[in-house]
């Protein structure tokens, strides 16, 4: 709270005079909320503003940006891993044999490592017989 100095008028009692000076401080203070809540609609104006122009162009998006999180699973991290093995193990059911799983390999390292200017070698350890 601030300090109140010269707060005594002529002709009040110190009640009086206190409760004018609350009024007066009070007052103040709704005056600058006002101007204060002016500038707040103005940014919220602005970002509706934006928000349409995004929405026009077809770049405002919203939502899950993956299919775990789409299917409600995105923590269950033991499912996860076992969908990720299955992609990746060549000899299963799914038909995608050592390409794609090398097409992948090779993609990941050239993210990865983009700076990297050695050799690739996407050759798979053969099975053990």
């Amino acid at each position: 709270m601030g300090r109140r100095l010269g707060c005594l008028t002529e002709g009040m009692s110190a009640g009086e005079s206190e409760f004018e000076c609350v009024r007066a401080e009070w007052t103040d203070i709704v005056a600058r909320g006002h101007s204060e809540v002016a500038i707040w609609r103005s940014h919220v104006a602005r970002l509706a503003q934006e928000e349409a122009c995004l929405r026009a162009q077809g770049r405002w998006v919203g939502g899950r940006d993956d299919l775990f999180g789409v299917l409600g699973i995105q923590r269950q991290e033991i499912r996860h891993t076992a969908m990720i093995g299955w992609l990746l193990d060549p000899c299963m059911r799914h038909g995608f044999g050592a390409d794609a799983y090398r097409a992948q390999l090779v993609e990941a390292v050239e993210k990865c490592w983009a700076d990297y200017s050695g050799p690739i070698t996407t050759a798979l350890a053969s099975p053990p017989t």
